[in-house]
């Protein structure tokens, strides 16, 4: 059931085992991971956790990771969308091997292509990630962006589709919510069969 010589000593002290394990959860790792680097069994760690005073701590450290994932996406988005590419290159504007660009840079890579050319020089291009869809989940994070309809003007609509539609038969009245046909195509369908 339990592998008893590192649960025991994972017991000794049960506060500190559990401020490490809401530490390593609250600072973006798992808890299978935390389980195999201190050879204890994922269920085991589960039902000893299963205490109320522990869960709460839990709990919290698992909202914490959350946010720290939040915080960790915002980063990578910052990095991918605004890299700083001056440093990519050495003073004689050779391109720096990519170890040796910043992180940001880094990150914002998307592939590069070297080939040669027919008189035998090397071009190099360079593919970054698309930038504009970077700083579009940004700001649909910040809630700067959404892509939400504009809820006024449905009702206006939807209020004159009724009053247009109230006598149009069923298919034809589904016809018009499907945009197959005008409301005035209905309409005058309906006066001809009239």
């Amino acid at each position: 059931m339990i592998n008893s010589a590192e649960w025991d000593r994972l017991n000794k002290d049960p506060e500190a085992t559990l401020n490490n394990v809401c530490s390593h959860i609250a600072n973006g790792g798992s808890m299978i991971d935390w389980c195999n680097a201190n050879g204890v069994f994922w269920s085991d760690m589960q039902n000893w956790l299963s205490d109320v005073d522990k869960t709460d701590k839990y709990t919290l450290a698992i909202a914490a990771q959350r946010e720290w994932a939040i915080q960790r996406i915002l980063t990578e988005l910052r990095s991918v969308a605004y890299p700083d590419l001056k440093q990519i290159f050495n003073d004689d504007q050779t391109l720096k091997h990519v170890k040796d660009w910043p992180l940001d840079a880094q990150r914002a890579l998307g592939g590069i292509q070297v080939t040669e050319t027919k008189d035998g020089d090397v071009k190099v291009t360079i593919k970054l990630v698309d930038k504009l869809k970077s700083i579009e989940m940004m700001m649909k994070n910040l809630k700067m962006l959404s892509d939400r309809l504009d809820i006024v003007h449905a009702v206006q609509v939807s209020r004159e589709l009724v009053e247009d539609c109230s006598h149009l038969p069923v298919d034809k009245l589904t016809d018009v919510i499907l945009g197959r046909i005008s409301v005035k195509s209905a309409q005058s369908t309906r006066a001809t069969e009239d």
